[in-house]
């Protein structure tokens, strides 16, 4: 399933408004497009950037 379509259901689901002031919101989106596999330190530091990338794109379309 497309990660468009699971965060739009599960934020319905829950009741959860789709701003990027409702903790709840940035974290189904982080949840859901973040990878959960094993990280190495490598790894560790770029999804650090990918989140931050991530969390600057949810203010600045959602806030």
């Amino acid at each position: 399933m497309r990660a468009c379509v699971m965060i739009a259901r599960v934020i319905q689901q829950l009741g959860i408004a789709p701003t990027a002031s409702d903790i709840r919101f940035v974290h189904v989106v982080c949840d859901i497009l973040e990878s959960k596999k094993q990280l190495g330190v490598r790894e560790f530091t770029q999804r650090e950037r990918q989140r931050n990338l991530l969390l600057g794109l949810i203010q600045k379309h959602c806030g």
